[in-house]
């Protein structure tokens, strides 16, 4: 069972039948990929979630989101169907707010979901289509982000309501921006803090965790990821996990819509896949191999060559095929070599470790991707040849 049949099995009861779980938090999480711009009120004027889909689809239409190709496509469809459940339909919407800004390189949305009279699921979005939101994940290695800070002054500064209690939570990005946020509350705000549900999203490295901000609210952080997960073990603090089932392979896995559901919890599986552990040992052996400012050089070369050869969203891949990633290639050759000499090393790292460790149809799919890149990388000669 997935997202779209929980709602067809359990859309039909309220929270007072039916209390909030695990599942519900993933919900509305995910909901918080919509842009809700111009429709959620930016203060305490809340609007049902039924009421905001309606004005979203007089905009937009179901067909779009269908032949979209962004990875987060399923999220205005999924809000459409918790709109029209008993379960989800009277949500009440609030506090929205949206920032895409390009030169301090964020990408921030975080919306209030007010359960009943007393408690509200802040929901902060993870990482949607555009580059400048991926630059932002990639920047975490070495500094606090624009997102991060906002995560914590959006909580401290609504999260305000008398005897009101919160769920924190979102889904990739927006787990971390949870955590982030919640070891940075307030002693008023941090003693609302219910749970603070981190789906399958990075958790806070050296330079963004706050140690003892963080152990006062360790006891009530869930962690939830697939048994393949690679985001999900970014920067691991340790601690329990809720390792489940999702119906993808490999890093589609990261797909919430992937995760299987069995009652009101999700499908457990036994543990992390030996692949899930080898990706991590392979990040965290090149974070450890690499200082700081060459992160920063490294990150900071990458994305000018994606903004050189055109590439302002995810989906410009799927829609623009080869020629695009030729193009990003042919900007990958112009980076200094520092950059060059720290993407090598981090080639090297994976290339020892799968050579040694990786198994089956990891190994496989890896070996079809460093085969299409080759091919990539030949046509860029050629081309460079000709000129």
């Amino acid at each position: 069972m997935n997202m779209y049949d929980y709602l067809v099995w359990r859309g039909d009861l309220s929270f007072d039948q039916s209390p909030f779980n695990i599942v519900d938090n993933l919900f509305l999480a995910y909901v918080s990929y919509v842009d809700f711009s111009g429709i959620v009120s930016s203060g305490n004027n809340p609007i049902t979630l039924a009421e905001a889909s309606r004005q979203y689809y007089k905009t937009f239409t179901e067909q779009e989101a269908r032949e979209s190709t962004s990875f987060i496509a399923d999220a205005p469809l999924i809000m459409k169907e918790m709109a029209a459940s008993k379960r989800f339909g009277n949500i009440g919407l609030s506090h929205y707010i949206r920032k895409i800004d390009e030169k301090k390189i964020e990408q921030f949305s975080a919306v209030h979901c007010a359960i009943d009279r007393n408690t509200t699921y802040i929901a902060f979005c993870g990482t949607d289509d555009t580059i400048i939101g991926w630059k932002e994940d990639f920047m975490m290695s070495y500094e606090v982000t624009a997102s991060q800070k906002d995560a914590a002054d959006y909580l401290n500064r609504t999260a305000t309501q008398f005897n009101h209690r919160y769920y924190l939570g979102g889904h990739s990005k927006g787990g971390n921006l949870a955590l982030y946020a919640g070891q940075k509350a307030g002693d008023k705000v941090r003693k609302k803090i219910i749970t603070v549900f981190n789906n399958d999203g990075p958790q806070l490295s050296s330079f963004t965790l706050d140690q003892q901000g963080y152990e006062q609210i360790a006891d009530r952080i869930v962690t939830v990821v697939p048994q393949l997960s690679v985001f999900g073990m970014l920067f691991d603090q340790g601690g329990e996990k809720t390792v489940i089932k999702s119906s993808q392979t490999l890093i589609m896995q990261h797909d919430a819509i992937s995760w299987q559901i069995r009652g009101t919890d999700f499908e457990k599986a036994e543990k992390l896949s030996d692949d899930s552990y080898l990706v991590q040992q392979g990040i965290n052996e090149f974070l450890a191999t690499i200082a700081p400012r060459e992160r920063e050089v490294f990150v900071n070369q990458m994305f000018d060559a994606f903004d050189k050869a055109g590439i302002e969203n995810t989906t410009d891949f799927a829609e623009k095929g080869m020629p695009i990633i030729i193009a990003l290639l042919k900007e990958l050759f112009n980076v200094n070599k520092q950059a060059r000499d720290t993407f090598g090393k981090l080639v090297s790292i994976f290339s020892r470790l799968l050579s040694d460790k990786a198994k089956g149809y990891f190994r496989r799919k890896i070996s079809e991707a460093e085969n299409l890149v080759s091919k990539a990388v030949d046509k860029v000669r050629n081309i460079r040849k000709k000129q």
